[in-house]
């Protein structure tokens, strides 16, 4: 790898933001975007790689992007220090597990303050059965992701904790009949030639 890799983490770490003024969230953000300005093909190579399969060893990942296993170890920890690669998790079926019935929600909010959506996303943050949650633009302020076991717990879940989450002005409800894909990998990204 060469150092303009290596310079990467150094510009990264010794970068001008000042931490007692600089929000955490700007600052990885920064880090990215400092990232994203060096990254080259073979970067592109790994993300792709790790998308497919994140349990491959630093071995089997260094054969099929035809790299040395040093240097591609290297620049795997400088992706995930950056913040490119926020981490690993293992894709669980939710059928197998007993829980066939996916609902996407979308919520409009009585009112639109920061305290009423900070409190709102909160009772979400604490809602199990709600596995994600946007935050959206257009008539609807969120869109809620949530998997039950049948109707019938989908209307439990309704009556005991959607009901229950502060500041719900109206929400809206539309079952998955069918999953054509489903995922969560990032499409390709091409480094310009300039």
């Amino acid at each position: 790898m060469s150092d303009r890799t290596d310079n990467v983490a150094d510009r990264t770490r010794n970068s001008t933001l000042d931490a007692s003024k600089v929000s955490q969230h700007t600052q990885i953000r920064w880090k990215i975007l400092l990232r994203l300005n060096d990254m080259d093909q073979i970067d592109f190579k790994i993300i792709r790689e790790l998308q497919k399969d994140g349990r491959l060893s630093n071995q089997e990942l260094s054969e099929r992007i035809n790299l040395s296993p040093s240097p591609c170890h290297r620049r795997v920890r400088i992706l995930e220090e950056s913040g490119v690669i926020e981490g690993y998790t293992a894709r669980i079926s939710h059928r197998a597990l007993g829980m066939p019935v996916i609902a996407f929600i979308t919520v409009r909010l009585a009112s639109q303050s920061k305290n009423s959506m900070a409190r709102f996303e909160e009772g979400v943050g604490r809602t199990s059965e709600i596995t994600a949650c946007y935050l959206m633009s257009g008539r609807q302020d969120y869109l809620l992701q949530v998997f039950t076991a049948s109707l019938d717990t989908y209307e439990e879940f309704v009556r005991e904790k959607l009901a229950e989450l502060p500041g719900i002005g109206s929400w809206e409800t539309n079952f998955v009949f069918g999953e054509i894909k489903k995922g969560y990998i990032v499409p390709d990204i091409r480094v310009s030639t300039s």
